[in-house]
């Protein structure tokens, strides 16, 4: 009775890892992206708010696809809820300094919105289209399986 809870806790904090290193990924992707722009300096001048977005995108949009990838490879039992938890530990422990101070936490949510929101709703979103589209192939298949002449 203990172990298959064991085993969803253990499952939980590996992919609370696995989300701890890809939102570490990000950042350092993003901060890369600031210091070796593929946008010309034209770019940054006009139209900077483009710069940002496109450079955020490029950064946190892999990374949330990848992670939802793995988390969907490791979870058996309850894959959406478990990633969901997974990826809520990890944000509360990257905000954990900033969750002391109830007067921070509007403030800071609304500047890093940006990276708190898709790696919240992003893992568990990839996990649930991928167990989607496998039930719906499977159910496809059954439906159009072997025919009785051959």
């Amino acid at each position: 009775m203990v172990r298959p809870q064991l085993s969803l806790l253990a499952g939980v904090l590996l992919g609370a890892v696995l989300g701890f290193v890809f939102i570490w990924l990000a950042v350092t992707f993003y901060g890369l992206l600031a210091v070796w722009s593929p946008y010309s300096m034209g770019w940054w001048k006009h139209h900077i708010r483009a710069v940002m977005i496109g450079s955020q995108l490029l950064a946190v949009i892999p990374c949330v696809v990848l992670l939802g990838l793995l988390l969907n490879r490791v979870y058996k039992a309850r894959p959406v809820l478990c990633s969901a938890m997974s990826m809520s530990v990890v944000l509360l422990a990257i905000y954990a300094d900033t969750l002391w101070t109830p007067d921070l936490v509007g403030p800071t949510i609304r500047l890093t919105w940006n990276l708190f929101l898709p790696f919240l709703i992003g893992p568990p979103l990839v996990v649930f289209l991928m167990r989607t589209a496998r039930t719906n192939s499977r159910s496809r298949d059954a439906l159009t399986g072997p025919r009785s002449g051959q």
